[in-house]
């Protein structure tokens, strides 16, 4: 592996060993080399690609059916090939996810112990867990429990309403 060969004339000027001269200009090659084609593969195309996402994609569309299209004979190949690997070694070819609402339930209760997990975000949770066994009624605010604020009400009045219902949530609008 020998990018800058001679090696890289400011090391060839100087007094060191012709070893660390050759390390240190395969350093330098690899980095400048990798420094300067990063940014064209691998941040450009990303910036391009969220400044104008559906223009790219209009642009891309074609050529990744033509990819498809001539590839599809080889991806058909090498899946078959695996699959064929996978029954030898009788390793199952999808996974099973057995996951109940317990063992959610037990990883957020250790996310919550472990500090993970704000108070609010562990409470979200549980309660979307809840929703699996509440019927729709019981979900529901019934009518009677509803106050209604009127925009001109005068601030004794809502200050009486919120005193006599100390639970109430208020939700702005």
């Amino acid at each position: 592996m020998r990018h800058f060969r001679p090696p890289f004339p400011p090391f060839s000027r100087t007094n060191m060993s012709p070893e660390l001269s050759e390390q240190l200009s395969f350093i330098l090659s690899f980095s400048a080399g990798d420094g300067a084609v990063y940014p064209v593969r691998g941040f450009n195309p990303k910036r391009i690609g969220m400044i104008a996402p559906e223009a790219v994609a209009l642009r891309i569309i074609n050529p990744m059916r033509f990819c498809l299209f001539v590839f599809r004979p080889l991806v058909w190949l090498f899946n078959g090939m695996a699959n064929n690997i996978f029954r030898l070694f009788k390793i199952p070819m999808v996974r099973k996810d057995d996951i109940t609402s317990d063992d959610i339930y037990a990883v957020v209760e250790a996310g919550a112990l472990a500090g993970v997990l704000r108070k609010q975000e562990h409470e979200l949770i549980e309660n979307v867990f809840e929703l699996e066994s509440r019927t729709v009624p019981s979900s529901m605010t019934p009518r009677e429990s509803i106050i209604w604020f009127d925009l001109h009400e005068d601030e004794q009045s809502l200050k009486k309403k919120v005193a006599e219902h100390p639970q109430l949530k208020i939700f702005g609008v």
